[in-house]
């Protein structure tokens, strides 16, 4: 809702998130461990949403997993540009 954040995988930067951004999805989504370490890089309040609401949020809300779903693509593309240069 505000602040700054950082998703590091050990030592590398992977992202950047600021207001209205997210993280912690995939783990929410697949039940698995995260894949990386976000630390706040300011003062930061957050919206958390247990799995339990977050299911809830995506049936309800549409516009939301559309949303994720468009991120969570753009973060797969560069990834894959960072793998294949």
């Amino acid at each position: 809702m505000s602040g700054r954040a950082t998703a590091f995988q050990g030592d590398q930067d992977l992202a950047t998130f600021g207001p209205g951004g997210f993280f912690g999805e995939m783990a929410l989504l697949d039940g698995g461990p995260r894949s990386a370490t976000v630390v706040a890089d300011e003062p930061m309040h957050l919206l958390v949403v247990d799995p339990r609401n977050f299911v809830r949020l995506v049936d309800e809300t549409p516009t939301v997993a559309r949303k994720m779903l468009r991120v969570l693509a753009e973060r797969v593309r560069t990834l894959e540009e960072a793998w294949l240069g």
